[in-house]
C-alpha cells in the first residue's frame, strides 16, 4: 500500500513538470552576469534617492533653500554654506557616483544643484520644455520615475540618465528630488562592443555615445514578440553573428546586443 501511494505521488510529480503536449516544461534561464550587475546598480540608485529625499525632508530642505532663493541679500551666503551641507550628508548615505544632484520645489523652481549653477534659480517649465528633466518632475508625483537617456540639459550636453523621487509631506509633494547619471557607468558593466537600443530600435548606449536615438541597422534581425521571454536570443547579419536580450528596470525597457 505505502509502495503504491509513493507511486502515486511520483507520478504527479512528474505530471506537473509535463505541458499538455507531453513536452518538459523550459527551465528558468541562467543568470546573465552584466544584467545582474547592471540591474543592482539601478537598484542601488533608487536605494540611493530614497535616502537623498529622506534627508530633505527631515530638514525641510525645500522650504529653507525656496526661502535662500527668495533673498535678495545675503541669501547667496548662505546658500552656499547650506548648499555645501546637503551634498555632505547626501554623499554620506548614498553609494553611486552621480554627475549632479537636483532639487525642485513644488513650483518647478530648481532650487539645489551639487554641481551645475547654469540651471541652478531656473524654472524648468520655462527653460526645460521638451526635456527629460520636466518629464522627471510631472511623472514622479506617486514615487520612484527612471527616464531613458537623453541629452541633458539640452541637446549640448552629455548623454544621461535622469531618476526623479518626491518629497512629500501630508499627502502633498513639496518638490522634486533627480540624481543624474553618466551613461560611461552602463558602459562600464557591459561587455565590450555592446550597444543597448530601446524597444523603438533607436540607440540609447553604445561605446561611442554619438548615435544616441539614431536606428540601429539590424533592428529587423530582433525578433519583436519574444523580448518579452527575458531570455538571451541571436541573429544573423553580414557574416557575423549577434547575442541580444531584454532589460527592463522600472520605465527603463532596453536591447543589449553584443557580437559574438
Amino acid at each position: 500500500m505505502k509502495y503504491l501511494m509513493r507511486c502515486s505521488i511520483l507520478l504527479t510529480l512528474i505530471i506537473t513538470m509535463i505541458g499538455c503536449k507531453g513536452q518538459v516544461r523550459e527551465l528558468p534561464q541562467a543568470v546573465i552576469p552584466e544584467i545582474e550587475e547592471l540591474t543592482n546598480f539601478f537598484r542601488v540608485c533608487e536605494e540611493d534617492i530614497k535616502k537623498a529625499v529622506k534627508i530633505v525632508s527631515d530638514y525641510k530642505m525645500v522650504d529653507n533653500l525656496t526661502h535662500l532663493k527668495k533673498m535678495d541679500t545675503g541669501g547667496k551666503k548662505y546658500y552656499i554654506l547650506e548648499r555645501e551641507n546637503l551634498t555632505e550628508m547626501i554623499m554620506a548615505v548614498t553609494e553611486g557616483t552621480y554627475s549632479d544632484l537636483i532639487l525642485i520645489n513644488k513650483n518647478g523652481l530648481i532650487i539645489y544643484t551639487m554641481k551645475d549653477d547654469s540651471i541652478f534659480g531656473k524654472y524648468i517649465k520655462q527653460h526645460y520644455r521638451d526635456t527629460a528633466l520636466l518629464d522627471c518632475f510631472n511623472r514622479c508625483s506617486k514615487g520612484f520615475y527612471i527616464e531613458d537617456v537623453s541629452f541633458f540639459p539640452d541637446e549640448n550636453g552629455h548623454p544621461s540618465i535622469l531618476a526623479a523621487y518626491p518629497d512629500i509631506s501630508e499627502g502633498r509633494v513639496r518638490g522634486v528630488f533627480i540624481i543624474q547619471i553618466n551613461t560611461d557607468i552602463v558602459n562600464s558593466i557591459l561587455k565590450k562592443n555592446a550597444v543597448v537600443i530601446g524597444t523603438d530600435g533607436k540607440h540609447r548606449v553604445d561605446e561611442k555615445g554619438t548615435d544616441l536615438y539614431s536606428p540601429y541597422k539590424y533592428f529587423d534581425k530582433i525578433d519583436k514578440v519574444n523580448l518579452k521571454a527575458r531570455k538571451k536570443m541571436k541573429f544573423s547579419a553580414d557574416e557575423k553573428s549577434y547575442t541580444y536580450y531584454p532589460f527592463t528596470f522600472s520605465s527603463l525597457d532596453w536591447v543589449i546586443i553584443y557580437p559574438d
